[in-house]
């Protein structure tokens, strides 16, 4: 299929083929980058370090690469255990089990977050942004904006020594 302009159309495998090849095949990617990719890294670092000048950004880069698969590896694996613990999704809907999920997901975002200020030297700013109309239903909205709230600014501008970038908002 292709759409008006003559491009691919790109649709999403089917489910299972999501759950049943393309998340194990993620966490066997991982198992075998993980010897070569540290390796590959070191190597390739040391040879950008003695050639260009800068802050290694190759390197970095590929750092960046080689910890989003093992993050997606691990959030993959405990998804799974979550899923097995809830009885093969009978009651995934429990409290106690979507609460782990959640605490699960912001834990693995503050690795993410840590991470990328870490490595790319960023600082992520996020303003708060009042999503109590999501989650109650749409009874918070007008409460928001008599406050004034329910906006949502976030930038990320890079840490470097001198930088005069100032965050964005929108």
């Amino acid at each position: 299929m292709t759409d008006q302009g003559g491009a691919p159309i790109w649709r999403l495998p089917p489910r299972w083929v999501r759950r049943v090849v393309l998340a194990p095949l993620v966490v066997l990617l991982a198992l075998v980058v993980l010897p070569v990719g540290v390796l590959l890294a070191a190597f390739v670092g040391a040879v950008m370090t003695w050639l260009l000048p800068g802050r290694l950004r190759l390197v970095r880069a590929v750092w960046m690469a080689v910890f989003y698969l093992y993050w997606d590896a691990v959030a993959l694996v405990v998804a799974f255990a979550l899923w097995v613990g809830s009885g093969f999704g009978w009651q995934l809907r429990a409290p106690a089990l979507q609460r782990a999920h959640y605490v699960f997901a912001a834990r693995m975002l503050d690795v993410l977050f840590w991470q990328v200020r870490w490595t790319l030297r960023l600082r992520i700013v996020v303003e708060d942004a009042d999503l109590g109309h999501l989650l109650e239903g749409g009874r918070s909205s007008s409460r928001a904006a008599t406050q004034g709230r329910g906006t949502r600014s976030s930038s990320c501008t890079p840490c470097s020594p001198g930088s005069t970038a100032s965050p964005a908002s929108s």
